[in-house]
């Protein structure tokens, strides 16, 4: 085929042939879009249901049930702080020893029902509603807003005859006295940088993820596990006034 020729013969070629040639490349093209259009949706509802999150109820949608009676709630702070004052009905069951199954066996008949879990705000009582349903138990719902939004609601509460400091106001004196004291070595020797350092890591995850290592392990100090034996993880009452 001569030069002059190419141009027009080119062109009568791509008329022919274009609309499968092209037609070809666009449409695996389209075929590929659809498929991941449809597989989108899919994988975001087995995510869902992977990741469940638990059923909440707020302390204004709990008090009548709380006035009425007949419900059973754990309040899973520490003892220390239960002893400070918990919600009146509320069973003691800490976090670090809870026992999902010891708390479902021995609410007997009661064991279909809901089972209310608080905490102060209702970061470790999601936590405690996790552990319930990975142990095969899902009828169990989180007070939202904790102890905190169940006082300000105006629900009746029990409080100690001794005022206790708080585990939130623990951690707080504790991380404040570690950076003190990393700061003032840091005057002596750089590398002690690293404490305050890592208490302020230990400050920005204990933010992002809504857990606290520092409050956890402040929980097993002597002054805090000392007022009572629940090492059961089946929960216990304040002096039998729950």
């Amino acid at each position: 085929m001569c030069h002059a020729c190419w141009p027009q013969a080119a062109v009568e070629q791509s008329e022919t042939v274009g609309e499968t040639s092209v037609g070809a490349l666009d449409r695996p093209r389209d075929k590929w879009k659809m498929p991941l259009r449809r597989m989108h949706r899919p994988l975001q509802f087995h995510y869902r249901e992977l990741l469940p999150m638990p059923s909440t109820i707020t302390v204004q949608e709990f008090a009548p049930l709380s006035r009425k009676g007949g419900f059973d709630l754990i309040d899973v702070r520490s003892l220390m702080e239960f002893y400070e004052f918990h919600a009146v009905g509320a069973l003691s069951a800490p976090l670090d020893t809870l026992n999902p199954k010891a708390i479902m066996e021995s609410r007997g008949t009661r064991a279909t029902e809901p089972l209310y879990i608080i905490c102060r705000t209702g970061g470790r009582s999601s936590q405690a509603c996790q552990m319930f349903e990975k142990a095969g138990y899902t009828n169990v719902v989180n007070v939202d807003g904790g102890t905190l939004a169940w006082e300000k609601a105006g629900l009746a509460v029990n409080r100690g005859q001794k005022k206790m400091m708080s585990l939130d106001r623990q951690v707080r004196i504790c991380a404040g006295l570690l950076t003190l004291i990393g700061s003032c070595l840091a005057l002596m020797n750089i590398w002690f940088l690293v404490i305050p350092a890592f208490i302020g890591v230990g400050l920005t995850f204990a933010g992002l993820s809504n857990t606290c290592g520092m409050g956890m392990l402040l929980t097993k100090a002597p002054w805090n596990r000392g007022l009572t034996n629940c090492s059961t993880g089946g929960g216990c009452c304040s002096q039998g006034q729950c």
